[in-house]
């Protein structure tokens, strides 16, 4: 979901490497699917990296698009700002208008759905794996009660070394409009964290004018470097005590270029309480297992920016954004419906500009389906309509991978933050990995090659050569990773520490002499 009311489709475009000049690929024998079988394809030959240049040689002509939308609702525009496409009349199917492309950045295609009143669509599956079934709901216009709510919103910006460059001036732009638009009765604290963390203010101070230009200046002065230790921050977002009578909510901007992801979901569980968190993306290729995962653990919701557009109209639109919730407590009443495996296990809170998915398995019966929650704090209800089983059918046949991989992300964050027997949520993923095609961390796709290449039997290590991701300047790439390796700026300062202490060593050994 995007802020403006459009939502957005992102597919990370990575691809096993080839480049101009590459030594030709070995007469190896590698069995792959075609649409006839089995086919014979060569076993391409991987040669070394070659330093961050490697981006200027890889050929323009790696990845192809073939796109058809379907949503149960209208779709009333379909458009990309990454990449050019070649869209149908109809709106619903797209191709890139180049051909294929490089591999460099995510392809973010956004589409508008429904019309200006509440509207809700239903899509089912039914095949040899059973009946699925997808409710997409849009959200009712926010009430003005809502929008009084007090807030105390803590901003916690992300100011290692990768986000040099366009990600760390996308931060101070959204930061300048956010705070340009507190309400008077609003809160608000400022932390930055790269290798450690600093407040604006240990404790939340009211948005006045005079508080306001304030923590405007102390972004301005933010610079990009060190590594990245995002665990220590969140704990520093929730260690201050919260303002009475004000909604916590916590807003994260980062690119999430870390490790250790398991140990923040586990903490933000532990620590989260009635705060929620909005996570917002810095970058051309961010790190949206994490953020995702943030937004869910948090009951909010995650939004992602690409600093290469227009930085100024971004940042006005995410400021905008920074809402409370319309609809919250969501409970989901299936009437007559047997349902099973409902996906996302918790359902978060409904957004302006949010759509809300809920997916499952359900084994006859229909009618009327329910959506109950709270706006502001008053019961609230939603009717959705199921089709008759007579109309339902085998079409829609990416609605049951769409549950699989919702299921395989439930139980990955079940075994992130320790929710439950570790062994039956591998055992689950396991089994919608074989059982949907999917890969998973326990399930992957293998490629058997019929002639022996390695006669020693040993495992090699190989570097791959990949494109620099766009926007991002090369010395942002860590020589170590981790969530909190060094980046560049600290090894240099570190370089440049060992040279002085030398000098001085040297000084002091001349005046001994």
């Amino acid at each position: 979901p995007r802020i403006d009311g459009a939502y957005e489709l992102v597919v990370p475009l990575i691809v096993g490497p080839r480049y101009e000049g590459a030594p030709e690929p070995l007469e190896d024998d590698m069995r792959v699917a075609g649409p006839d079988g089995w086919e014979i394809s060569p076993l391409p030959l991987y040669p070394t990296v070659v330093e961050l240049d490697m981006p200027g040689t890889i050929p323009e002509d790696r990845v192809s698009l073939d796109l058809s939308l379907a949503a149960g609702v209208p779709i009333l525009s379909l458009t990309s700002a990454t990449h050019a496409l070649a869209i149908s009349e109809d709106g619903t199917e797209a191709t890139f208008a180049n051909g294929r492309v490089i591999d460099n950045r995510d392809l973010v295609i956004r589409y508008d759905l429904g019309g200006e009143t509440v509207t809700a669509g239903v899509l089912t599956h039914s095949g040899p794996r059973g009946d699925f079934l997808s409710i997409l709901i849009e959200p009712p216009t926010q009430p003005d009660a809502v929008e009084a709510t007090p807030r105390e919103l803590v901003f916690v910006l992300d100011t290692s070394g990768s986000m040099s460059g366009l990600p760390i001036q996308a931060s101070k732009r959204f930061m300048a409009s956010a705070i340009a638009g507190l309400r008077p009765d609003d809160y608000f604290r400022i932390i930055r964290f790269s290798n450690s963390a600093s407040h604006f203010s240990e404790t939340a101070l009211r948005a006045t004018d005079a508080n306001r230009k304030a923590g405007l200046a102390f972004v301005r002065g933010l610079d990009a470097g060190g590594g990245t230790e995002i665990n220590r921050a969140i704990h520093t977002a929730f260690d201050a005590p919260q303002p009475d009578g004000t909604m916590r909510i916590v807003v994260f901007l980062s690119d999430g270029y870390i490790g250790g992801e398991a140990e923040v979901l586990h903490t933000i569980r532990k620590r989260i309480g009635d705060a929620r968190i909005y996570a917002f993306g810095i970058g051309t290729s961010v790190n949206r297992y994490l953020l995702d995962g943030m937004a869910n653990e948090g009951r909010g919701y995650a939004r992602y920016v690409d600093p290469t557009e227009d930085t100024y109209e971004v940042a006005e639109q995410l400021a905008v954004d920074l809402k409370t919730p319309l609809l919250t407590d969501i409970s989901i009443d299936w009437g007559d419906i047997a349902v099973t495996d409902m996906s996302p296990a918790r359902i978060p809170d409904l957004f302006a500009g949010q759509q809300l998915r809920i997916l499952a398995r359900y084994d006859g019966g229909a009618g009327g389906i329910r959506v109950n929650g709270l706006v502001a704090g008053r019961p609230a209800s939603l009717a959705v309509t199921l089709p008759t089983d007579e109309e339902r059918s085998e079409v829609h046949g990416a609605i049951p991978l769409m549950w699989a991989r919702s299921r395989i992300a439930d139980h990955e964050r079940a075994l992130a933050v320790g929710d439950g027997s570790a062994s039956r949520h591998e055992e689950a993923i396991t089994e919608l990995g074989l059982g949907f095609g999917l890969q998973s961390r326990f399930t992957s796709f293998v490629a058997v090659s019929e002639r022996i290449v390695n006669e020693t039997g040993t495992a090699q290590r190989r570097s791959v050569p990949l494109p620099q991701v766009a926007g991002v300047p090369a010395s942002a790439y860590p020589e170590f990773r981790g969530s909190s390796a060094p980046e560049p700026q600290s090894i240099f300062g570190l370089l440049a520490l060992s040279a002085l202490m030398a000098a001085r060593l040297m000084r002091a050994r001349r005046q001994s002499r």
